[in-house]
C-alpha cells in the first residue's frame, strides 16, 4: 500500500513539474531566455566621445543590468508576454507584414535584448547608433522593435545583410526585440486568450486514477484484515 502510495505521488509530481512547459508565451515564439545571447559585430556612432563599449544582454542577463535597465527589459517583456497579436503593441506591424507579404498571426518576436553603452560620459548624448550583430532566427527575420517611453516602435531600416547580420540604425538605446514568422517554420505560435488547459486536465486525470488505485487497494487489504 505504501509503496503504490509513493509510486502515485511521485507520478503526479513528475506530470506537474511540466505544466510550466505548457506556459503561454504570449506572442513570443517560445521563452527568450532559451535563445542563444546576441552577438555584436560592429557599431558607428555620431555620439560625441563614444568609443565602441555597446553591450548586447539578453533577456535571460537581466540581472547584470542596473535596477531601471533590468525594469524596462521586463516592462517589455510583459507587454509582449499579454499580447495575442503584436499589432496589438505596435499597430504599424500590420503595414509591416503587409510589405513582408506574411500573415499578422504569423509573426512572433524571437530574441528580447537590451542594448546600451558602458560608462555614463556618452550615455545622455544625441545622436545615432549604427548597430551590426548576430541573433537566433534571423533566416526568419522581418522586423525590429524598439521599446522607448513605454511603448514599441519598428526599426524601420532594419534588415538583415548578405552575410546573414542583423543591422539597424536608432537614435535610442534601450530594449529591443526581433519579429519573425512562424510559417512553415514547424513553430506554432503560442495563442493567448481561451485556451483549454489540458496540463491540468491530464494531471486532475492521473490524480483521479491514483485515487482509484488507492481506494481499490485499500478495500482488498481491508478483506484481507
Amino acid at each position: 500500500m505504501k509503496k503504490t502510495f509513493a509510486l502515485v505521488v511521485t507520478v503526479i509530481l513528475m506530470l506537474s513539474a511540466c505544466i510550466p512547459a505548457f506556459a503561454v508565451n504570449g506572442s513570443f515564439t517560445g521563452s527568450p531566455t532559451n535563445n542563444s545571447a546576441p552577438t555584436l559585430v560592429g557599431v558607428s556612432s555620431t555620439v560625441p566621445g563614444f568609443n565602441g563599449n555597446l553591450v548586447l544582454t539578453p533577456y535571460k542577463n537581466r540581472n547584470n543590468l542596473s535596477v531601471a535597465q533590468k525594469q524596462q527589459l521586463e516592462t517589455s517583456y510583459k507587454q509582449i508576454s499579454e499580447a495575442s497579436e503584436l499589432t496589438a503593441i505596435v499597430p504599424e506591424i500590420k503595414t509591416v507584414a503587409a510589405n513582408a507579404k506574411v500573415e499578422v498571426k504569423d509573426l512572433a518576436v524571437s530574441d528580447l535584448f537590451f542594448a546600451d553603452v558602458e560608462g555614463t560620459a556618452v550615455a545622455d548624448q544625441s545622436g545615432k547608433y549604427t548597430i551590426t550583430m548576430k541573433c537566433d532566427n534571423l533566416d526568419k527575420f522581418v522586423s525590429l522593435l524598439c521599446f522607448s517611453d513605454g511603448k514599441w516602435t519598428v526599426i524601420e531600416d532594419a534588415k538583415v545583410d548578405s552575410n546573414g547580420n542583423l543591422v539597424f540604425t536608432t537614435d535610442v538605446l534601450g530594449a529591443f526585440a526581433t519579429v519573425v514568422s512562424t510559417e512553415g517554420s514547424g513553430a506554432v505560435k503560442p495563442q493567448m486568450g481561451e485556451q483549454f488547459p489540458w496540463a491540468y486536465v491530464v494531471v486532475a486525470g492521473v490524480s483521479a486514477v491514483a485515487l482509484i488505485v488507492l481506494a481499490v487497494a485499500a478495500v482488498k487489504l481491508k478483506k484481507k484484515g
